[in-house]
């Protein structure tokens, strides 16, 4: 596991809140590292680092790799990408689109009105037939 994945797990969940669950698996493998080793005493020979960031973070240009991918960009580009990303973050996360205290068994406040047909009644006036006769008519007798 590469060093990083904890960092990345807890700002998944910190941004992404429960979705992070779904996310936090690709972002493990993403980061993963292969390991090379000896077959016969098991002594490491190298490791390759999926996930890499700039070794310089004073250098000129900077170099993301994500796998096979890279991604390089001038260090001024790449904090103004970085500064608008977690810009971005912090809005979604402030503005919070989703409902935190969501629960299932909660119910708008809307009036409820009895029913007074039966279900035969339903099934004369609303069928598959009915609606295969006539749909527009089926639909304002159900409704």
């Amino acid at each position: 596991m590469n060093p990083f994945f904890p960092l990345f797990g807890l700002l998944i969940f910190f941004v992404f809140g429960y979705m992070g669950l779904i996310i936090c698996p690709l972002t493990y493998l993403i980061t993963q590292n292969a390991v090379h080793r000896c077959s016969r005493c098991l002594q490491t020979l190298g490791i390759k680092k999926c996930f890499g960031i700039p070794d310089d973070l004073n250098a000129p240009i900077w170099h993301v790799r994500l796998g096979k991918c890279a991604i390089v960009l001038e260090r001024v580009w790449a904090i103004l990408i970085l500064v608008a990303l977690f810009g971005f973050s912090f809005y979604y996360v402030a503005t919070k689109p989703y409902a935190i205290h969501h629960s299932f068994f909660d119910r708008p406040d809307v009036e409820s009105r009895n029913i007074t047909r039966t279900w035969s009644d339903y099934l004369e006036k609303c069928s598959g037939e009915k609606i295969m006769e006539n749909q527009v008519h089926a639909l304002h007798e159900f409704s």
